[in-house]
C-alpha cells in the first residue's frame, strides 16, 4: 500500500523562546484515514536539540542530529491539532522567512504498520526519517 503524504507547510508560527524559537501550525483531521490506516508525523531537517510536541503532549526529543523522525500519532489527533516544535539553542535568524520553519513536516497515511516501500524526496533521495525509530502512540501513552 503506498502511503498518501500531507505536507505541513505555511502557515506556521515562530515564536521567541528565552534560548530559541518554537515553530507552531495548526492543522485538522486528516480526510485520508480509513479503518485499519495509521497516521504518521514524520520530521526532518531541524537540526538542533528540542521537541517535538501535539496538542501539548511532547512526543519525543530531537538531538542534533541529521536524519528525522516518524512518530505514530493516530489516536493522539484530534478534530483541531496544534504541533510545536520548540527548538532549545537555536536564535532566530533576521533574514529567516517567518512562516517557513528550517525542516519539513508532513503527515503519512498508510497501511498499520506505515508505508511498505520508502517514499523518495523531489530530488529521488530516499529522506533519513524513512530509516529512524518509529514511535507507537500506545508507547508514548504509557509513558505519560
Amino acid at each position: 500500500m503506498s502511503a498518501h503524504r500531507i505536507r505541513l507547510r505555511r502557515p506556521w508560527r515562530c515564536e521567541r523562546l528565552a534560548k530559541g524559537v518554537c515553530w507552531r501550525r495548526g492543522f485538522g483531521w486528516p480526510s485520508g484515514p480509513r479503518p485499519g490506516e495509521t497516521v504518521w508525523l514524520v520530521i526532518e531537517g531541524f537540526d538542533a536539540p528540542g521537541t517535538v510536541d501535539l496538542n501539548g503532549r511532547t512526543l519525543c526529543r530531537l538531538e542534533e542530529s541529521p536524519g528525522g523522525r516518524r512518530l505514530e500519532v493516530t489516536r493522539l489527533l484530534q478534530p483541531r491539532n496544534e504541533l510545536a516544535i520548540p527548538l532549545d539553542a537555536i536564535p532566530p535568524r533576521e533574514d529567516a522567512v517567518a512562516d517557513i520553519p528550517p525542516g519539513e513536516v508532513w503527515l503519512e497515511i498508510a497501511g498499520e504498520d506505515g508505508p511498505d516501500t520508502p517514499q523518495p524526496d523531489s530530488q529521488g533521495n530516499f529522506p533519513a526519517a524513512e530509516q529512524s525509530r518509529a514511535l507507537s502512540a500506545k508507547t508514548i501513552l504509557r509513558e505519560h
